[in-house]
């Protein structure tokens, strides 16, 4: 295989561990898992909001991505504060439904980016953006340089679906930086060993 793939595969590795890392300790849980997506295309199967961040430097400009809906979300964020339901009418609950959202994409992004810091890969971060998600959307399009990883994240019957793209296209020399993000990895299936035993990926 070529070595510039498996080290991609490394960056999603890091990227789907760090996800489920984090989603456990915002839940204060520890029976969040990752699992392949059930449908082959996303226009087959879309949730109607959707939060992105963005890290950028210049190993690589990697965007994050989780699509949801409110009743997940609202779930979710009850769980978060020890079950105890939102508060407010319903515009005022959905919203701090899509804030929960908006905050574990920023735990997740700044996760990844004190992980990658931690071994002399330097990003910027983005705030969180969450938009509602077309209807509709344009047939999906392959970029060259750019490359993509989907999977769920899996706590009860609750899912959120996550997916991430990798941009290569600025010249970044991905080899020169394999060592870092191999290390990362590392670093990071021991945290989570530590806390709370292996966790299995698809």
């Amino acid at each position: 295989m070529d070595f510039s793939v498996v080290h991609l595969q490394r960056i999603f590795e890091i990227i789907r561990v760090t996800s489920v890392h984090r989603l456990n300790r915002y839940l204060k849980s520890d029976i969040v898992r990752a699992e392949a997506p059930e449908y082959e295309d996303d226009s087959e199967r879309r949730l109607p909001y959707q939060s992105t961040i963005l890290l950028w430097g210049p190993a690589a400009r990697i965007s994050l991505h989780v699509q949801f809906d409110l009743q997940t979300a609202q779930l979710l964020a009850e769980q978060a504060s020890a079950n105890t339901p939102l508060r407010g009418d319903q515009t005022n609950i959905e919203a701090l439904a899509k804030d929960f959202i908006s905050e574990f994409s920023n735990l997740h992004a700044g996760h990844l980016r004190s992980l990658f810091s931690r071994h002399q890969l330097n990003f910027g971060l983005s705030l969180p953006l969450v938009k509602v998600v077309a209807s509709k959307l344009p047939p999906q399009t392959t970029t060259e340089g750019v490359y993509s990883v989907r999977w769920n994240l899996v706590c009860g019957a609750n899912i959120l679906r996550c997916s991430a793209d990798v941009d290569t296209r600025q010249s970044y020399d991905l080899s020169s930086t394999a060592a870092s993000f191999e290390q990362a990895l590392v670093s990071e299936r021991a945290d989570v060993q530590s806390e709370s035993g292996d966790i299995e990926f698809f």
